[in-house]
């Protein structure tokens, strides 16, 4: 029992280092949306000014409109995946918590944790592909 308590408590450290380097990274990525924002903002104020010119700069111009609104779109899906990240990795913890009073259920429990964040660090390494997608765009 003190071998589970003391694999529980690592368990516990290693998940509040993986909470926090998830909370920086959604700061981060929050910051990389904030930026795609005001590129989006830069882009429509260009396509306004881009409307008075010819039909090439016309046509340009809504070229740039649509990659915005793709930016934009991407920016969107990213923060609404990070939330739920976030969410799930609370509920992952809040798990982890509960299972610490169980006795002979930790160990099943631990497992169940482990389990849930390769599933996140597989979600989170996705929505890293995206967000370098979208920073392609841009």
């Amino acid at each position: 029992e003190a071998r589970a308590q003391r694999g529980l408590e690592q368990a516990r450290g290693e998940w509040a280092a993986e909470a926090q380097r998830l909370q920086r990274q959604l700061r981060d990525e929050q910051e990389v949306a904030q930026r795609l924002g005001a590129r989006n903002q830069e882009l429509t104020q260009k396509t306004g000014v881009l409307a008075t010119d010819n039909a090439q700069l016309r046509l340009e111009a809504q070229q740039a409109g649509d990659a915005a609104h793709r930016l934009e779109m991407a920016n969107q899906k990213h923060q609404a995946r990070a939330a739920d990240l976030h969410a799930q990795l609370a509920d992952a913890l809040g798990q982890l918590e509960a299972a610490a009073g169980a006795g002979a259920a930790q160990k099943a429990a631990l497992k169940k944790a482990e389990l849930e964040r390769e599933r996140l660090e597989r979600e989170r390494d996705a929505l890293q592909g995206l967000l370098a997608q979208a920073r392609g765009a841009a």
